[in-house]
């Protein structure tokens, strides 16, 4: 599985610390179930509110991470 170059610092330190096989299971292993996800064709999207990320998968790699606003009023 390959990884998208525009990863960032966050998960060059996950694929380190947990290697690149498996990119769900590693991320679900450091932030548990997601709160929600969201399909689109062969995108689907994980989102974990407390962290305030959300992971973006096609097919077996890893898109993009992006950062959530999340509004608590």
């Amino acid at each position: 599985m390959a990884l998208r170059s525009n990863r960032g610092s966050f998960f060059d330190s996950v694929i380190a610390r947990f290697g690149s096989a498996n990119i769900r299971s590693k991320v679900a292993k450091i932030y548990g179930r997601p709160d929600d996800t969201f399909h689109l064709g062969e995108l689907e999207t994980w989102y974990y509110y407390e962290a305030q990320r959300g992971f973006v998968f096609k097919n077996d790699e890893l898109e993009r991470v992006v950062p959530l606003r999340v509004n608590r009023s």
